[in-house]
């Protein structure tokens, strides 16, 4: 199951770097087409530019209303997840050095499971919105009039950043206040969130420590 989510979540990060990467290497791309007369390979490049564009906002958007309040779901269980093997590890009377070992790896993979899916959907907000300056080099100012107009209805789309949804409580990832640089943003965002789960955990192992002791 969860190579399937990772799948849903990772595929929309893939498309929009290959995206980058066709806009960014524009020229090449453009000079590889074989276009009948009166067409202008550039127009035909932007067109499939665009239309890659259209169908990874299509899929975004079908995921945002079927799997939004799965991601609720995940959002909790993942929380309680790392909860419960703190409380496991700190709890435990009798504890061997295997079953120990096991817990501790076991932590690891959640925590990496976590990184992932988070990593990703702060990734589809930042690649989205770094949309409009990649498409700014393609020297659209040097381009026919038809090229410009698609441009522009380009840079419209891709100011609205995409983001995958946690139900009614935000997206995947919260964008930060405070950055400098797009790298240090994504850091931010990224671990804004994440410590999201680390709070809920703490919460609950606050929880059940303090019930035990009464």
């Amino acid at each position: 199951m969860d190579v399937l989510f990772f799948y849903f979540i990772r595929s929309p990060v893939i498309q929009l770097e290959i995206l980058h990467h066709y806009l960014k290497h524009f020229k090449y791309y453009t000079a590889r087409i074989s276009v009948e007369p009166g067409n202008v390979a550039s127009n035909i490049m932007m067109k499939k530019c665009i239309e890659m564009h259209q169908k990874v906002i299509k899929f975004v958007d079908i995921f945002n209303e079927n799997f939004s309040n799965i991601m609720v779901l995940d959002f909790v269980q993942s929380s309680l997840r790392l909860a419960s093997i703190c409380v496991v590890i700190t709890m435990t009377e009798s504890v061997t050095v295997s079953s120990f070992g096991f817990t501790l790896i076991y932590l690891w993979i959640s925590i990496i499971r976590e990184y992932y899916i988070y990593h990703s959907g702060n990734e589809i907000i930042f690649l989205s919105s770094e949309l409009v300056h990649s498409v700014y080099e393609t020297d659209w100012h040097e381009e026919n009039r038809q090229f410009k107009y698609m441009v522009a209805m380009f840079m419209v789309r891709a100011g609205k950043p995409l983001n995958i949804k946690i139900g009614p409580f935000g997206s995947l990832g919260l964008p930060a206040l405070l950055s400098v640089t797009v790298r240090t943003r994504r850091f931010n965002h990224f671990l804004t969130t994440f410590l999201q789960i680390l709070r809920a955990s703490f919460s609950y192992f606050s929880l059940v420590t303090g019930t035990q002791q009464l």
